[in-house]
């Protein structure tokens, strides 16, 4: 599992790019990195699911595992390039209704600048 913080114009996020499967110690990872990131004021999540082709009822729960704190401080959590097999298995779960689902980095950046400014504008 590889972990970065992207920049794009005013708007930083974390990006995890996932691995083939997504179980055990991963989920553990999973959890452990997420409650880092929101514990040092990172509101912006991509999981690049790309490469997934596997995820168990753990893996699950650790994605999901911080969304209502991110939620409430304004950010959120999007999935990008899930195939046909996971998009499937989040229908199923009905986690395709707490995902946000975009096509690439940059729609998730321009989601992620829409609530940022909406936000700002709350304020």
């Amino acid at each position: 599992m590889e972990t970065k913080k992207v920049v794009k114009g005013m708007v930083t996020a974390v990006v995890f790019k996932l691995p083939v499967r997504i179980e055990g110690e991963v989920g553990t990872r999973i959890r452990k990195e997420l409650a880092h990131f929101v514990e040092a004021g990172e509101r912006f999540f991509v999981y690049d699911l790309s490469n997934v082709h596997y995820i168990d009822s753990a893996g699950l729960g650790a994605m999901v595992s911080k969304i209502a704190t991110i939620r409430s401080n304004g950010g959120d959590i999007v999935i990008i390039h899930p195939t046909d097999f996971i998009r499937e298995l989040l229908q199923v779960t009905n986690l395709d209704q707490v995902f946000k689902e975009c096509d690439n980095l940059d729609c998730a950046f321009d989601y992620f600048r829409k609530k940022q400014d909406a936000v700002s504008h709350a304020s």
